[in-house]
């Protein structure tokens, strides 16, 4: 039996046709209805709000626990929960764009090509070797002609109608022809893509003269099955088709932007001949079309580590048919071809000790000098991207990305793109705990302290029975509620900063150095670009006993990403750090748990 659904948005309505008991959440992922749902539907993180305007969506166990007495009187539900039974009018907040961090640090790039054209004169080509026997073939005087040993099956379909032109034009990769034709070739083209598991960048550079064309991003389609790559390993597992499906939610999207991108550019698709591409293993696997399963369980082996060359064909995107798709090696099952493109352009060249972190749901970190590299990944969970926190966001426009307690106890924020706030991103998070240790207002254990000055004091309340402090009171926020940070969402922080610093410490301890000895903390990704570094020492992510310099790599990944696209001879850099690097598996080591627990602690402040 079909049921009219209609969707409200804030510039329009939509009207659909639909089976009855169809689940709401489902619907609108198949209609690339934007919705956060970091959980993937999972029922556990209450961030697929959506407000009943008409018809009826009965109230679930899993709703009561995740929303507020006041949300449900209002009439919000959660589209996870709604099994459409008859005709339904809801409404849906538009999600704003993430901010999606493309830019890096200033890096002069070498450029040494992998691409190579060969313009020949092809006078004499026929004639007979020296002895008088033999008439060479037409390849045969290709290949002594360049560097070439080998070429691509499509240009070697072509060469009978080149074979009488007075000039050919080859396009070598490394030894191998992959593009002929008897105009000299002008347009030859490369894009870097670095795959993260919230955000996908892409870079467009003109291979011939190494310039960077154009950039693009867009937020992975991947989220509408979780937030984190467990989520998406779990339902890639199921079958097949699953996996087909997430591998096809990435392609068709990148195939998109890169339509996008020609277009833009006034190219074809046929001038790109070369993609580099970097990710985490398991966005990695997902992309090659390999099921990443045992990335899940230990002992957390992966199918492949080693850099692999694709055929856009195999996979489906749509570039040059001749074109290589380079995916760079990874370490483990969690240090991916993203950090190692990070390690390629940070500098580990001396003797002095540096560290490199790169967190979202989980921690890379690598600590090292030119003797030695040690890495670890630290299971920090959502809470830096904003899952599993009360009012948590992605970065988006009008979320709280700084926070700070004025002399008069006052609140000051700033909001991403000065909107309206609508809730709370990693950042903000992290100054926000500052603060609070800073004026006193939480423990060393984490806990509120009611011991304060009446103005702060004030600001106390409650969240479905859960003490919490008002951020932002409900008459400047978007979201027609207060935006309120709750004890469990201290909580959540501390588990995530706890893990990070723990396998900080243990590498330091591995390495027999104290924090002291850093020299250069590299911040990696777009938390680490936006993170105030003074917050993240105030609340023990950083180490606060060093006075080592802090480098926001900005987009570090991508920045490697384009290094290697460009420059060849970091095919032999990528080989010496993969043989380098020592990889601790933090769930194998008996002193975890230990570190982990010590540093979940806080020091607490001053009365201010």
């Amino acid at each position: 039996m079909k049921v009219k659904v209609t969707i409200v948005t804030e510039d329009k309505s939509r009207c659909l046709q639909v089976e009855q008991g169809t689940n709401l959440l489902r619907l609108l992922n198949k209609y690339n209805i934007e919705i956060s749902s970091p959980c993937g539907g999972s029922r556990s993180c209450g961030k697929c709000r959506v407000r009943v305007l008409e018809g009826k969506a009965a109230i679930t166990e899993a709703e009561r626990e995740l929303l507020s007495a006041q949300e449900l009187a209002d009439g919000y539900r959660l589209a996870c929960c709604i099994e459409i039974a008859a005709d339904l009018k809801i409404e849906i907040a538009e999600e704003g764009q993430i901010q999606v961090l493309t830019e890096g640090m200033e890096l002069r790039m070498d450029f040494n090509p992998w691409l190579r054209v060969f313009n020949l004169e092809q006078d004499g080509m026929g004639e007979r070797d020296k002895d008088n026997r033999n008439v060479p073939g037409y390849l045969d005087f290709l290949y002594k002609s360049t560097i070439a040993e080998d070429i691509d099956y499509r240009s070697l379909q072509q060469l009978p109608e080149y074979m009488e032109e007075e000039k050919v034009s080859l396009l070598g990769y490394s030894n191998k022809i992959i593009g002929v034709s008897s105009d000299p070739i002008t347009d030859v083209y490369g894009l870097a893509v670095d795959i993260g598991t919230t955000t996908v960048a892409i870079y467009l550079l003109n291979l011939l003269n190494g310039e960077e064309v154009d950039v693009a991003s867009f937020h992975n389609p991947q989220k509408i099955h979780g937030a984190d790559v467990i989520s998406r390993i779990n339902y890639s597992q199921k079958s097949r088709e699953n996996l087909r499906e997430l591998q096809g939610l990435l392609l068709d999207k990148l195939n998109q932007k890169i339509s996008d991108l020609v277009s833009k550019n006034g190219l074809k698709k046929e001038a790109l001949y070369l993609i580099t591409v970097v990710a985490n293993t398991s966005m990695s696997h997902i992309f090659a079309g390999v099921n990443p399963q045992s990335l899940a369980r230990a002992p957390y082996r992966p199918v492949f580590t080693g850099g692999l060359e694709i055929s856009p064909e195999a996979i489906g995107l749509k570039i040059n048919p001749a074109g290589i798709i380079q995916l760079l090696p990874a370490v483990s099952a969690y240090i991916g071809s993203d950090i190692v493109a990070d390690l390629l352009v940070a500098d580990f060249s001396s003797e002095k000790w540096k560290l490199l972190i790169d967190i979202g749901t989980n921690g890379e970190i690598v600590l090292g000098n030119k003797e030695r590299l040690l890495s670890c990944s630290a299971a920090a969970g959502p809470a830096f991207e904003g899952a599993k926190i009360t009012h948590g966001t992605a970065g988006i426009p009008g979320a709280i990305s700084a926070f700070e307690i004025m002399g008069d106890n006052s609140l000051s924020y700033q909001t991403i793109a000065s909107k309206a706030p609508l809730g709370i991103c990693g950042s903000g998070l992290v100054d926000i705990i500052a603060e609070m240790l800073e004026h006193n207002i939480l423990t060393g254990t984490g806990l509120f302290n009611e011991d304060l000055d009446r103005r702060l004091l004030e600001r106390f309340t409650s969240y479905k029975g859960i003490k919490s402090f008002t951020i932002v009171d409900e008459d400047r926020s978007s979201i027609n509620s207060p935006i309120l940070l709750s004890q469990k969402d201290v909580r959540e922080l501390q588990l995530a900063k706890g893990a990070i610093a723990a396998g900080i410490n243990i590498l330091l301890k591995e390495a027999g150095i104290a924090a002291e000895q850093l020299d250069t903390i590299y911040l990696a990704g777009g938390f680490g670009s936006f993170i105030n570094a003074e917050s993240a020492r105030r609340i023990g992510l950083l180490p606060e006993n060093t006075e080592a310099k802090i480098i926001k790599l900005g987009n570090g990944a991508g920045l490697g990403a384009r290094a290697y696209l460009l420059d060849k001879t970091h095919e032999d850099r990528v080989k010496k750090i993969i043989e380098k690097i020592e990889y601790l598996e933090l769930s194998n080591r008996s002193d975890f748990q230990e570190e982990f627990m010590n540093s979940m602690e806080f020091q607490e402040g001053e009365n201010v």
